[in-house]
């Protein structure tokens, strides 16, 4: 009884190691059939170290990169193509609207249309039917001191000649004295309320705009609320002087220049009011004088009378008047009132 080998691991069937055929002489492996019949090996403690630390093999991520490729390589696209054919996608692709924000959208819309209308109705009552004058007073602050004050007031459309020439000057004032005309708006009675609103002062602007309507825009815009306006009483009558307070001494200095070929017949109305003898223009141009250390511009007639000068005590002073000891007294007061305080 032929017994069958062992094989290398003392197994009886045909041997694990690959053998050669005889008659092919080709390399032949071990028999199939008996393999069930080896134990595996035991692994490692090496083994098991080896395989957790073992890469797990990643699967390829899709990109639109490799998108792109594949249709290249297998539908012989272009790139051009592909471009074209996502911007028609993105075009049929319909766009979602909310219907609640497209309703507040419109809510919004009617609004503000409504709150403008209403806004412009309000301003075209305002300054086209009603005409509201809005006048801006001045505190009682002075620039300087004066023997007495006229208070003089100024009816609707009222213009200054006017008012004084209706209310007067009041006589009796002391020689080489300063009498301050004060004027104010009228008071008004509201119909609704039935309340008074009384008199105010009106401010610098507004004393210029109604001074004369043809004061150059640019001066009465440097012009502040602070200003005076009066008269020096002296043997020979009374000198009207106006004093401001401007905010530019160059815009003011270069409005009065160009103010000067107008400024005796645009002022004449109301510094006619003050003096006791009559004058007439004689078409001399303004000239430059000295007085007091100021440079002051000075018109005359043709006898050489002083018809009106003005100059600038400060870079924001400016004062206006048609006699030379009124301009010399009111510099020293104007000085000492500013010592004072």
């Amino acid at each position: 009884m032929n017994e069958e080998p062992l094989n290398a691991n003392g197994i009886a069937g045909k041997p694990l190691y690959p053998t050669i055929d005889a008659d092919t002489n080709v390399l032949k492996s071990f028999n199939a059939a008996n393999e069930a019949d080896v134990p595996l090996p035991k692994p490692t403690i090496q083994d098991s170290i080896d395989t957790l630390h073992k890469p797990a093999e990643l699967q390829n991520l899709r990109t639109y990169q490799s998108d792109v490729a594949e249709a290249v390589r297998k539908q012989g696209a272009t790139v051009v193509k592909i471009a074209v054919a996502e911007k028609q996608k993105e075009a049929v692709q319909p766009t979602y609207t909310d219907p609640k924000r497209n309703a507040f959208l419109l809510i919004l819309s009617i609004i503000l249309m409504i709150g403008s209308g209403m806004a412009v109705t309000v301003y075209t009552i305002i300054h086209v039917f009603l005409k509201a004058e809005v006048v801006v007073p001045y505190t009682e602050e002075l620039l300087f001191s004066t023997e007495s004050t006229q208070s003089i007031v100024l009816q609707s459309n009222d213009q200054i000649p006017d008012a004084l020439q209706r209310e007067g000057i009041q006589a009796g004032a002391a020689l080489n004295t300063l009498v301050r005309l004060k004027f104010l708006t009228a008071s008004t009675t509201i119909p609704s309320t039935d309340t008074v609103e009384p008199s105010i002062p009106i401010n610098g602007p507004r004393f210029a705009a109604l001074v004369s309507a043809r004061l150059p825009d640019s001066l009465i815009r440097t012009i502040q609320p602070l200003y005076s306006s009066g008269m020096y009483h002296e043997a020979d009558g009374d000198k009207a002087y106006i004093v401001f307070k401007v905010n530019s001494y160059q815009t003011a200095f270069a409005s009065m220049i160009q103010w000067e070929a107008s400024m005796f017949d645009d002022l004449n109305p109301y510094l006619s009011l003050f003096n006791s003898t009559t004058t007439t223009f004689g078409g001399e141009s303004f000239q430059d004088i000295d007085i007091r250390n100021k440079d002051v511009r000075i018109l005359k007639d043709m006898n050489g009378t002083p018809l009106l000068m003005y100059s600038f005590s400060d870079q924001n002073t400016l004062v206006l008047t048609t006699d030379e000891d009124a301009l010399k007294e009111i510099f020293s007061r104007l000085s000492t009132y500013q010592l004072v305080r």
